[in-house]
């Protein structure tokens, strides 16, 4: 599936961001994967401090086969699968 979106009238960031919030990683066809990390919060003893939760994302250029960011796109723009 070609994911052909008109980028003038959707914000694919917030898109992003928003599957990154739920599922911890985004495929988007054509371009690779996007996958977030949580990190506890911890206590540095060396230091004496203590650090907050965190999060970490990292991208590689493979990716999955998962139409789940069209799907996504799909539902929330209320549009065809193969519009969006």
């Amino acid at each position: 599936m070609e994911l052909k979106i008109n980028f003038t009238e959707v914000d694919i960031g917030l898109y992003i961001a928003e599957i990154l919030e739920d599922h911890g990683k985004v495929s988007i066809p054509g371009v690779g994967t996007f996958y977030r990390k949580k990190i506890a919060a911890y206590f540095d003893k060396k230091l004496q401090m203590f650090f907050p939760p965190d999060q970490k994302l990292r991208f590689e250029q493979t990716e999955d086969n998962d139409s789940g960011f069209s799907e996504y796109i799909s539902k929330t723009e209320n549009i065809s699968a193969d519009s969006a």
